[in-house]
């Protein structure tokens, strides 16, 4: 009795050491375009004294996955049998395709009957521990599982992966605008109107706007969004977005107005349309004409009765010349102006 009892812990702890949960990654973070392939990878770990049995990939459909989630959610007080039982038939709506026996004379082996018109599997391209899908089609969307069986226990871990099928638009997106076409420049308090049109996608593409390198947001631009399901159901998407023409967008002198469109982290494309605006001139500083020597005269007089209060003023000194004197009074009448008060320099004019 207590030799089984001994026994039975060295197989627990064996099991709680040897095969390691089971991560299922892709490169492409979960998305493949339609008639492309992309490769799945079973993450594991085993122990010194263990050894694969078997590696066994299985494809199930996301829309019976969500159905037996709701059907698990529908029944509160689950006894163990009806866990057991919803268990077999999500067991039953999964379809293997691609297993790794190294046991066998041919390890590799792929059952192609099963996934016909979804997706085929590259054998060649196919590993121990991955799978090659192409030629991925619509009907390929759905959960990809990875079953791992080591022995001498056989302890069997899982994980799985949904992946989704996806089709990318039809070439760049269209930009119009669709205000005054026939208008050459922009100014300050104008309004801009336009339309980024985005077909052929399955799903949705994301539309964003720029202005001049920037988000449209920043500009208080309105941006609305519109579907529409043609008749091969592939999607068109607009963008309106509309906007006035701020101080912040002219001063280049041009505004670069970009539509977006992106899937996933794997797709983007965008157009651009440049518009010419008017730019603000700005005032620039001119330095002041020479002052004629009578009044020249003048302020020399009034600077040294103000001087009166600081102490005692040279007297003035035209012997420098008339333009040298000119220059000095002017840069003095100048920095007077910035101060609001006249100061006694060490040369008074």
């Amino acid at each position: 009795m207590e030799s089984c009892v001994f026994a039975l812990l060295i197989m627990g702890i064996y099991q709680i050491q040897g095969l390691s949960h089971v991560n299922v990654q892709n490169s492409n973070g979960g998305v493949v375009e339609v008639g492309n392939q992309i490769r799945l990878e079973c993450d594991y770990f085993l122990d010194p004294d263990e050894s694969v049995l078997s590696v066994l990939w299985l494809w199930s459909d996301s829309q019976h996955q969500e159905d037996s989630f709701e059907a698990n959610e529908a029944i509160p007080n689950d006894t163990l049998d009806q866990e057991e039982e919803r268990e077999k038939r999500r067991r039953s709506q999964r379809i293997s395709f691609y297993r790794y026996r190294p046991g066998d004379s041919q390890p590799k082996q792929a059952w192609s009957y099963h996934i016909r018109g979804k997706f085929t599997v590259d054998l060649d391209g196919s590993t121990a521990d991955s799978v090659l899908v192409s030629r991925a089609t619509m009907e390929a969307a759905g959960v990809f599982t990875c079953e791992v069986v080591a022995s001498p226990l056989f302890d069997t871990q899982s994980a799985s992966e949904d992946i989704r099928v996806v089709k990318f638009p039809h070439g760049l997106p269209d930009l119009q605008i669709l205000n005054d076409q026939s208008k050459l420049r922009y100014q300050i308090e104008d309004t801009m109107e336009l339309k980024c049109t985005s077909t052929g996608s399955i799903p949705r593409p994301n539309i964003t706007w720029q202005l001049n390198g920037d988000p449209a947001s920043w500009y208080g631009a309105i941006i609305s969004e519109r579907d529409l399901i043609t008749h091969q159901e592939h999607l068109r998407k607009t963008s309106i977005l509309k906007f006035t023409v701020l101080n912040d967008l002219v001063y280049l002198g041009t505004i670069k107005i970009r539509c977006v469109v992106s899937m996933f982290h794997i797709y983007q494309r965008s157009n651009e349309i440049s518009v010419e605006t008017l730019r603000i001139v700005e005032t620039s500083s001119k330095v002041p004409a020479p002052l004629s020597e009578s009044v020249i005269n003048e302020l020399s007089m009034n600077v040294s009765e103000t001087s009166s209060y600081y102490g005692d003023v040279k007297s003035l000194q035209i012997s420098m010349g008339p333009s040298a004197y000119t220059a000095r009074c002017t840069s003095f009448i100048m920095l007077c102006t910035l101060v609001n008060v006249f100061l006694i320099l060490p040369y008074d004019c």
